[in-house]
């Protein structure tokens, strides 16, 4: 259970670095850190906070790029690592859809 942290400019600003890592939110929130639901009340209060949030998630989906780029590049288990790439695939396109979702073209008459 997260700790009853005090929000704090260094707190704001280690939870925007973890996230840039890598991390969720919910990872983030198990350590000693505020609970989810204060860091989504950050995200809607500060609008700073809201727009650097977003960034950090900008660069844990390029994080996250790079580790599917890895695993696929790697020889371990074929079947294990095609289960990885295929969630990483899916999960980068809900968070990024307009850089890592599908792109349809549409041909009308």
């Amino acid at each position: 259970m997260a700790s009853k942290t005090v929000t704090t400019p260094e707190n704001k600003a280690r939870v925007l670095e973890l996230i840039g890592e890598g991390l969720s939110v919910r990872e983030i929130c198990r350590q000693d850190m505020p609970a989810r639901k204060t860091v989504y009340q950050w995200i809607e209060k500060d609008k700073d906070f809201g727009n650097r949030f977003a960034r950090a998630c900008a660069r844990r989906a390029d994080d996250l790029f790079d580790a599917l780029l890895e695993i696929a590049n790697g020889d371990g288990d074929v079947n294990r690592d095609r289960l990885r790439v295929d969630a990483l695939k899916w999960s980068l396109s809900k968070m990024q859809p307009k850089k890592f979702g599908d792109r349809y073209a549409l041909d009308v008459d």
